[in-house]
């Protein structure tokens, strides 16, 4: 798992899962220090923003 940022410093956990070949990223909502649960989202909780692979720092 890597950890990374949303652009308003929300923190996420990312885990890359094998799915027909490909890698998919899912994006593991945390509530620090441990995991609040294992709930992938697909927008920012903090601020709405869409979430990408990419543009995650």
């Amino acid at each position: 798992m890597q950890k990374r940022f949303c652009s308003c410093g929300h923190m996420f956990l990312v885990r890359y899962l094998s799915s027909n070949g490909l890698w998919r990223p899912l994006f593991i909502q945390t509530q620090q220090p441990r995991v609040q649960t294992k709930i992938t989202v697909s927008t920012c909780p903090s601020c709405g923003a869409a979430l990408n692979i990419h543009s995650l720092r």
